[in-house]
């Protein structure tokens, strides 16, 4: 089954992502269906009687995880003696 556009914009909310600059619905979506836990009946995934029911916060978090990474190379770094710039990139 397929994440519901409700879902979606959920989603959208909670990695910050108003416009679909950077993620589409359908890239929230697969994000969404990556994450199938078990429904509030306690079927499975993998039964054909499951209702579809996902971790939208594993979603988020991996979405985060994506930006930070992205983020991180932006930035210089010295240790000891601090420094910590954001690069010029």
């Amino acid at each position: 089954m397929a994440a519901t556009a409700s879902q979606i914009l959920r989603l959208r909310r909670m990695v910050n992502e108003p416009s679909t600059d950077a993620y589409t619905d359908v890239d929230l979506a697969a994000r969404i269906e990556e994450n199938p836990i078990t429904d509030s009946a306690g079927v499975v995934p993998s039964s054909s009687t499951w209702t579809s029911t996902y971790d939208l916060y594993l979603a988020a978090s991996n979405i985060w995880a994506e930006k930070a990474a992205i983020l991180s190379s932006q930035f210089s770094f010295s240790a000891d003696g601090a420094s910590f710039q954001i690069g010029q990139n």
